[in-house]
């Protein structure tokens, strides 16, 4: 329902910016809808005009500024559904393009959080490779890989996981001579 009152939006302001194409605020309002429903490239034409038609500085940042809250919808979009590698490089323009402290603060929290969650799914896919190199009779690959995935380890505990594995494999080798 909220598709087809955004659309409907959408296309009542297309008419008015055709009709009234010197309305700054039409052109903006229009920007606005374009970024809320995704469509940065449209949105971004529509600041474009709006700078040209005399929108005031104070305008166009209002605009900018909801082009970035529409992009970090898409980046939490993009983080739901599992793609990190995607969403981090949109945060980080959302982070490095907003006036607005309080969405600057947040965004930095989520890069933080973003960022820890890849390092950790980096270095259990790692681990994880390491230990099927053991299971497969690869020690000394696993031992190599573990032992390059130890100072990558983001968190303590992690560490120590890997080094434990690592001390066994060890072990193993030195007592069957290998």
């Amino acid at each position: 329902m909220r598709s087809i009152a955004s659309q409907r939006t959408t296309t009542a302001l297309e008419t008015a910016q055709r009709l009234l194409p010197v309305r700054v605020d039409v052109t903006l309002n229009l920007a606005s809808s374009y970024a809320r429903r995704g469509d940065r490239q449209q949105a971004a034409v529509m600041i474009d005009r709006a700078r040209v038609a005399g929108a005031s500085p104070e305008q166009l940042a209002r605009a900018r500024e909801e082009l970035l809250l529409a992009d970090r919808r898409d980046a939490e979009r993009l983080v739901a559904a599992g793609k990190l590698e995607e969403a981090i490089p949109i945060l980080e323009r959302v982070a490095a393009g907003t006036q607005r402290q309080d969405v600057a603060e947040t965004v930095a929290a989520d890069l933080g959080r973003l960022r820890q969650a890849l390092a950790r799914r980096r270095f259990a896919t790692a681990y994880d490779q390491a230990v099927e190199l053991a299971n497969h009779g690869d020690a000394a690959g696993a031992i190599a890989q573990l032992e390059a995935l130890l100072p990558t380890a983001p968190e303590p505990a992690d560490a120590d996981q890997a080094r434990h594995l690592l001390d066994q494999l060890q072990a193993r080798r030195k007592n069957h001579g290998k």
